[in-house]
């Protein structure tokens, strides 16, 4: 057995010469994540779209060779050529970029909210890491005190004050808590899994835990995060954004359902006459050309406004309905981190009892063999209040992560 205890002792300084700080991970994940690297591009790819949507449209150009040659006074067409361009209303390519900027900032505001999603990801992995070892080191020193347990069995059956079923007994208690330890162990994977995938690492590398399980100190004020929340927060950030391009939409199609002007320009190359010489003869055609096209026909213009219109009080409702719900889990979550608190205190108040007990019942049984069915039963409360005591304080840091999954940014 103190073979064990060293071997363990030593994995432990080994541990934490290797140990990862959660801030150290958080910065993993903002470096490496594959996600934050997609939405990354993504936006980098939307905000190209400004240029290509803001610039003219493309010229026109003509030629034509007549295979009967016009007649003019000058003498005929031989060859024509025409270029024209098209030009917006005023004011409508510049709307367009505006709602390409528009889009490329929500997308800028998704990357600031997965960032969220993904650092409440790794807390509660992290967080419950810690409570596995936790509930680790716990029953190994349960073990311990079995094993203490176990030797004052063995003496008093020596003695003939008690029988070789109650060392039994307490072999099946020191066989339950090593499986149990196991377990914990192999709980351990599924968390690591989760932390490496975000942080692109190898997933099956081992997370080294440095984190000191004290109670999570939460300074909470609903009416500032609402506040915060309606003013900022990425997922409504990025609703106001949509917001924005829907308005400027409705700018781009009223420039395009307004007149649009168009330049041109037509030229013909014109052959001497030979049966006359008037004056100028041959002389080349050039015809300037003005066009402005009118929107007679409004009824897309009408509903597609309409549909804008629509749009954006379907947002503004959708604000209003995130921002309601993240204040309604924010509540949840500090009433979660109370009722942890109050958890903790309780637990510690057991513990402290329990302990007490314990030591009265062990002199009883040392000295006179009895109540041995009571130190078994007393031994496993006093690890229930232990895993529950952790267990809380866990809770607190869990229900932090949570208000800071929302508030964090």
């Amino acid at each position: 057995m103190k073979l064990i205890i060293i071997t363990m002792l030593f994995s432990l300084s080994i541990l934490g010469l290797s140990s990862q700080t959660l801030n150290d991970l958080l910065q993993k994940a903002v470096e490496n994540n594959l996600e934050l690297k997609e939405l990354h591009s993504r936006y980098e790819a939307a905000l190209t779209k400004a240029d290509q949507v803001s610039q003219l449209p493309q010229p026109s150009i003509g030629a034509a060779y007549p295979t009967q040659s016009p007649e003019t006074r000058l003498g005929p067409q031989v060859f024509m050529v025409s270029a024209s361009q098209m030009f917006p209303w005023f004011g409508t390519l510049g709307s367009k970029r505006d709602v390409a900027i528009s889009m490329a900032k929500s997308d800028l505001e998704r990357i600031a909210a997965t960032k969220l999603e993904l650092f409440y990801h790794i807390k509660n992995s992290y967080f419950n890491l810690s409570l596995l070892a936790e509930k680790q080191v716990i029953l190994q020193e349960e073990l311990e005190l079995f094993n203490v347990l176990e030797q004052v069995s063995l003496a008093k059956v020596e003695s003939g004050k008690s029988t070789i079923a109650d060392v039994l007994r307490v072999h099946i208690k020191m066989n339950e808590l090593r499986d149990r330890i196991k377990i914990l162990e192999n709980q351990k994977i599924d968390h690591s899994t989760k932390i490496n995938q975000i942080t692109n690492s190898a997933l099956a590398d081992t997370i080294q835990i440095n984190f000191q399980n004290d109670v999570a100190i939460l300074s909470f004020n609903l009416d500032e995060y609402e506040k915060k929340l309606s003013l900022d927060h990425p997922m409504v950030s990025r609703i106001h954004s949509q917001i924005e391009a829907s308005k400027q939409r409705q700018l781009v199609n009223k420039g395009m359902n307004s007149p649009r002007l168009g330049l041109g320009l037509d030229y013909s190359v014109v052959d001497e006459r030979t049966d006359a010489d008037p004056e100028f003869n041959g002389r080349d055609i050039l015809i300037p050309k003005a066009s402005i096209s009118l929107p007679i026909f409004r009824k897309e213009y009408r509903g597609k406004n309409k549909e804008e219109e629509m749009t954006q009080d379907a947002l503004e409702f959708g604000k209003q309905d995130l921002i309601s719900k993240m204040l309604a889990s924010l509540l949840t979550q500090k009433s979660k981190y109370d009722n942890a608190i109050i958890k903790i205190d309780l637990a510690n108040e057991q513990i402290e009892t329990t302990n007490s007990v314990y030591e009265i019942l062990l002199s009883i049984y040392s000295s006179k063999g009895e109540k041995f069915d009571e130190l078994i039963l007393l031994q496993d409360q006093l690890i229930k209040y232990k895993l529950d005591l952790i267990g809380s304080k866990i809770e607190t840091h869990l229900a932090k992560a949570q208000i800071d999954r929302i508030t964090d940014y």
